[in-house]
């Protein structure tokens, strides 16, 4: 059940579809496609909101640092990298590196994770214990 948080400033862009990827930390077990994505916004506060639950469809290696942007093994060209930022939110690859680079540090290693807008049949709701 892989529980995806983001900041408010995303929020509105994951519910109606603008945004359908995000680049996170590998995790164990790892997200996988045609795993059950929950979306939320704001979990750690009173104002969490349940965005949706929508159908992974990818999740790519990806690596940032100096040497630039990598997917799948692959170093992207800055109008590829610049495309990446964009979907992701972004409104250009600087503002992409600064984001990783604040929130996780340089060099960052974690995936590209994509998503169908097409909700999933279940809702978006923590778990009990989240409540």
């Amino acid at each position: 059940m892989p529980i995806l948080n983001y900041d408010s400033r995303f929020a509105g862009a994951v519910r109606t579809g603008h945004k359908r990827q995000t680049i996170r930390p590998r995790r164990t077990p790892p997200i996988k496609p045609g795993d059950t994505l929950y979306h939320f916004a704001n979990m750690g506060s009173r104002n969490r909101q349940s965005l949706l639950a929508t159908a992974c469809t990818q999740v790519w290696p990806l690596t940032l640092s100096g040497q630039g942007l990598r997917i799948n093994g692959v170093c992207l060209d800055p109008c590829d990298a610049e495309t990446v930022a964009r979907d992701d939110g972004f409104n250009n690859f600087a503002q992409l590196e600064q984001y990783i680079s604040d929130t996780y540090g340089l060099p960052f290693e974690g995936d590209l994770i994509k998503w169908s807008y097409q909700p999933a049949t279940q809702e978006a709701r923590p778990c009990n214990s989240m409540i």
